[in-house]
């Protein structure tokens, strides 16, 4: 998994990003087999919230983030970057960071739809009633405090494989 010739902090990020996967697998009771199966954006965004849960800052889960998608990047052969799933969780943990203290309301979606198609080159944003479900489950997971979201598990949470949307 680690390349040869990586700088020794690319290194250790993705060992640090390796020992919480790790980690998440053996609380849940997880095997590499039961791994595989899965798909990786419920890996992410489940993964995501037990690290939520230790590490607050909104800051260090989005370098996190991008760790655990290099990981499964290597791991599933799938290009993460442009999934809907992935780059919702993306969104979310990045208006965390932007919109809360230009707004001091992070769950209000108008706001933060308006914020996003302002950004420009955003085509996932077309169609608000398909967006909100995850994109409102998203925000509520990287607003709740550490010992709310220790008790959040989407690994059933229905998606379909051909659109990737969530039926919550």
């Amino acid at each position: 998994m680690i390349l040869y010739g990586q700088r020794y902090n690319t290194q250790s990020r993705y060992y640090y990003a390796m020992e919480k996967l790790k980690k998440w697998a053996q609380i849940n009771h997880y095997i590499i087999l039961d791994l595989l199966i899965m798909k990786p954006y419920i890996i992410i965004t489940d993964v995501l919230a037990q690290f939520a849960s230790v590490t607050t800052s909104a800051s260090s889960a989005l370098q996190f983030l991008n760790r655990l998608s290099s990981m499964l990047l290597l791991t599933f052969d799938i290009d993460l970057k442009n999934n809907f799933m992935f780059q919702f969780t993306r969104k979310a943990i990045s208006a965390h960071i932007i919109v809360k203290p230009k707004y001091e309301d992070i769950l209000n979606m108008g706001i933060l739809f308006d914020y996003w198609r302002g950004k420009g080159s955003n085509r996932n944003l077309t169609n608000i009633k398909q967006q909100t479900k995850p994109t409102s489950i998203l925000m509520t997971i990287c607003s709740m405090r550490p010992a709310e979201i220790e008790g959040i598990s989407l690994r059933h949470s229905g998606i379909c494989e051909k659109t990737d949307k969530a039926d919550l």
